[in-house]
């Protein structure tokens, strides 16, 4: 059995129950980093993980993971599931990555995200996700436009949906005063809210390794792994702000970035698979289903320290990431609002307009 045929075997099979929960877009620098704050430039921040992120990806991870199917043991003789890595996957995706349409007039990306929020009395306190959805679209001569809308909020476990009832099942919450200089009040809702689109005004940027990079730029990357780890490399050695970097903690997650948030060529992309499946840090967590229900294979990538460990749920098949979350480590993991969770509707060219977006 080729490695593809064994992709599409365990991605036939019914999902595992524990699917991922509500995607959030729009990582900020102090989930990715959370040892210093850092200001973003004055120009158009796509939320690239792999891009703007520096927690660390880099630490070592022996052996290959055998994607489990979850089915009964096989009676005696009969042919036994070789193992699969995320080697294997990540070079399947590649394949598939490398032959991708690259046609189109915008560079859209349209994601889900949420943000847990803390709500409730103080003796049965629980977590609301704030739901946001949000598209991108730019233009190979610099244009670019932000559609969003708030969809309301939910529980952000079972356990939380069993807190929220016993409070009476409340629609709205008053947060207080944003700490803003105009000092609004915020309010969470369950219920969607109108959206917006916004043109960014100035030159269009990608932020690729903390580096703002112009659409011809990202298309010049390096198609070549060795090539294109070296490129990001140099990105992170030389930061814009002067501060040390660990070049092996940041390189996954700079490769990360490649796979769905700029417009990278198809080459390219299959490149940044084909390094990251060279990464000793990257593991296999076995078929699972994003928070739309579509079929994947859980990806994980570990840090050294207080780096956050980074998932990833990637469809071999089309090479498109799904989803992607951000979990924090040590004493910061019990701040659930620095563990975040992007899940990918749409990211590729396409012809159709900017627009706002509607309720997913």
């Amino acid at each position: 059995m080729d490695e593809l045929q064994m992709i599409a075997t365990m991605l036939d099979e019914p999902p595992a129950p524990e699917s991922e929960a509500a995607g959030r877009r729009a990582l900020t620098e102090g989930i990715r980093n959370p040892r210093r704050p850092r200001r973003a430039p004055a120009r158009l921040r796509w939320p690239v993980l792999g891009g703007l992120g520096l927690g660390a990806v880099a630490a070592s991870v022996a052996g290959a993971v055998l994607l489990s199917s979850g089915t009964a043991p096989r009676a005696p003789g009969a042919p036994q599931a070789e193992p699969m890595s995320a080697r294997t996957v990540l070079l399947s995706a590649a394949g598939k990555a490398e032959s991708a349409p690259a046609s189109g007039k915008y560079w859209h990306v349209k994601t889900v995200f949420a943000i847990p929020t803390k709500v409730g009395p103080k003796k049965n306190p629980y977590w609301m996700d704030s739901q946001r959805v949000d598209e991108t679209w730019a233009t190979r001569d610099g244009r670019s436009w932000t559609g969003f809308r708030e969809v309301g909020a939910r529980p952000h476990t079972p356990a939380d949906a069993s807190a929220w009832k016993r409070d009476g099942s409340p629609t709205k919450w008053n947060l207080g005063r944003a700490d803003t200089t105009r000092g609004e009040t915020l309010v969470l809702s369950v219920a969607p809210k109108q959206g917006g689109l916004i043109a960014a005004k100035g030159g269009d940027t990608f932020s690729v390794c903390e580096r703002a990079l112009t659409f011809k730029q990202v298309q010049a990357l390096p198609a070549e792994p060795g090539a294109l780890k070296d490129r990001l490399a140099q990105y992170l050695r030389t930061s814009p702000d002067g501060a040390p970097q660990n070049v092996s903690d940041g390189l996954g997650q700079c490769l990360v970035g490649l796979l769905a948030d700029v417009p990278a060529p198809p080459k390219v992309r299959g490149a940044a698979y084909r390094a990251l499946a060279a990464l000793p840090a990257v593991k296999a967590a076995g078929r699972t289903t994003d928070d739309r229900g579509r079929k994947g294979v859980a990806l994980v990538v570990t840090g050294t320290g207080r780096a956050p460990v980074v998932r990833l749920v990637v469809d071999p098949a089309t090479s498109l990431v799904l989803s992607r979350s951000v979990e924090q480590t040590g004493k910061l993991a019990a701040i659930k609002q620095k563990s975040v969770k992007t899940t990918f509707l749409e990211a590729g060219w396409t012809d159709a307009g900017p627009h706002v977006p509607s309720v997913p």
